[in-house]
Parts: structure tokens; C-alpha cells; sequence
């Protein structure tokens, strides 16, 4: 709820489904937010629900959930798919490239 504020009418939204309790809903002082993909639609926003979470535990490890995501968001771009995965490669220390890449790719195709 908080960046709602900061989506442009008419964009895109690329949205992780794994729920992360706040601290006040973890001790009880508040509920989960709900309604957001309502709240969404009412700005007009183009969004994409993807289980990232889920896909980077499937490629081997759960913290490439974010290239997982950049996968997402590099289909919607005008950047060539390889020029992000030679941005993986060359970011990414050599014990994790495959699984980032798989990740990557993963998303890709979403």
C-alpha cells in the first residue's frame, strides 16, 4: 500500500505473489492489507502476478527470487536477452551464474 502513491496511471507493475508479513501483522497489532490488486486497477496499472519465490526455489535457490523478477521485466524492455544475461554472468560469482541464469530465464518467459 505504501508505494501506491508512486505508480503512474497507464504503467506497469510487476508484483511478487509471496505474501511478507509486516511486523505489526507478525504480533498481532494489525491484518494483512488486502484489496491492493483492486487499489491497482483503480490507477490503471498494467500488472504481472508472478510466484518468483517458488520459480527461484525450483532453479536451486530461493535468493535469485529477484533475477526472477528482472527476467520479468527485461521481456517487457527493448534490451536484448542476451545483453542481460551477459549482465548476470559478469555480476554473478561462478558458484551461483547457472542458477541465476536459469532464474533469469525462467522469468523470461513469463
Amino acid at each position: 500500500y505504501r508505494a501506491l502513491k508512486y505508480l503512474k496511471r497507464g504503467g506497469k507493475l510487476i508484483i511478487n505473489t509471496q505474501n511478507i508479513d509486516p511486523m505489526p501483522v507478525i504480533v498481532g497489532e494489525a491484518k494483512y492489507p488486502e484489496g491492493i490488486f483492486d487499489k491497482i486497477r483503480e490507477k490503471n496499472v498494467e500488472f504481472t502476478q508472478v510466484n518468483a519465490t517458488e520459480i527461484a526455489k525450483a532453479c536451486g535457490n530461493i535468493k535469485a527470487v529477484n533475477v526472477v523478477l528482472i527476467g520479468v521485466l527485461a521481456k517487457n524492455t527493448k534490451i536484448d536477452k542476451e545483453v542481460w544475461i551477459k549482465a548476470i554472468e559478469d555480476t554473478v560469482p561462478e558458484k551461483f551464474k547457472e542458477v541465476n541464469v536459469n532464474a533469469f530465464l525462467k522469468g523470461y518467459e513469463i
